[in-house]
């Protein structure tokens, strides 16, 4: 899914949006898409997933990145009526991500 869709569907069920920022030259980058894609469907189903490629897709990226360190894990998460941000760097395990979505 594109970060267009991923938002769009996000804002529709108001689901938290959960965004990796990453390249495909990056090998922390890769090893987190590919934990990220064995996480079991219970957790993927609370939130809207996409993976952001810096070099094919730089407009998203440049939109959202904060830092200078890939991968860059965003989680948009509705809290009242106000969308807060969270934000780790770096490569996770399945705990961390699970953490982190649950979080």
């Amino acid at each position: 899914m594109t970060y267009k869709e991923a938002y769009d569907e996000s804002m529709k069920t108001g689901k938290p949006l959960f965004v990796i920022l990453g390249a495909t030259w990056c090998p922390a980058c890769l090893q987190v898409k590919a934990v990220v894609s064995r996480l079991p469907p219970a957790v993927m189903s609370k939130v809207v997933y996409a993976y952001v490629d810096i070099d094919s897709d730089s407009k998203s990226a440049k939109l959202l990145q904060t830092g200078n360190s890939i991968p860059e894990l965003i989680l948009f998460k509705k809290d009242g009526e106000e969308w807060k941000r969270r934000t780790t760097f770096g490569a996770k395990n399945a705990a961390d991500l699970i953490k982190l979505l649950s979080s």
